[in-house]
């Protein structure tokens, strides 16, 4: 996808287009001569005149993958980020570019698989889609960090605490592990 230009892309709103349109139509006004007073590019109004364009559609280049795909794409992404399988930038447009072949989608994607351009423009309409490197660690450390086991240790840790009449004594609590005690058996 290439990037947007910086000319006149959008330096009006939907009401100033609509005006202008209602204008040309009702009190038969040039298509020159609304642009001139709203804003609105000529080419623009031209478009929407002769049918060429819609209200309703965006501006741009229709998008290479489907608006429902591509979110359904990031939930999963998200959902195996939480679980603790980070995804990287690369690993991510690859499985969306295997996704593309599966479906056999026209892109204008280079080998099926997307760049940068869609990488930034992906970001813009989806931002809570955020990738981290994965952290060195085993799996099991994985598991054990996540937020119900988390919250499960310091829901049994309060309990015992109260079990064992523990409250308000913190010089009776002690931390150890394993370490150091090997020669005991």
């Amino acid at each position: 996808m290439p990037r947007k230009s910086q000319g006149k892309y959008l330096k009006y709103d939907r009401n100033t287009l609509e005006n202008a349109l209602q204008a040309i139509k009702e009190r038969h006004m040039s298509i020159k001569a609304a642009s001139k007073e709203s804003g609105v590019p000529r080419s623009t109004l031209t478009d929407h005149v002769h049918g060429r364009s819609n209200l309703e559609m965006r501006p741009g280049r229709k998008r290479s993958i489907p608006e429902e795909i591509e979110n359904e794409i990031v939930d999963k992404a998200i959902a195996a980020v939480e679980a603790g399988f980070p995804l990287t930038k690369r690993t991510f447009l690859i499985k969306i570019g295997t996704i593309v072949k599966q479906l056999k989608l026209k892109t204008m994607f280079k080998n099926d698989t997307p760049g940068d351009d869609y990488w930034r423009c992906l970001k813009e309409r989806r931002p809570d889609l955020v990738i981290r490197s994965a952290e060195a660690c085993g799996i099991n450390r994985m598991r054990g960090t996540r937020r119900k086991v988390v919250m499960k240790y310091f829901d049994d840790l309060e309990k015992m605490i109260q079990d064992l009449n523990l409250e308000g004594k913190p010089q009776c609590i002690w931390n150890c592990d394993e370490t150091g005690l090997n020669g005991l058996k």
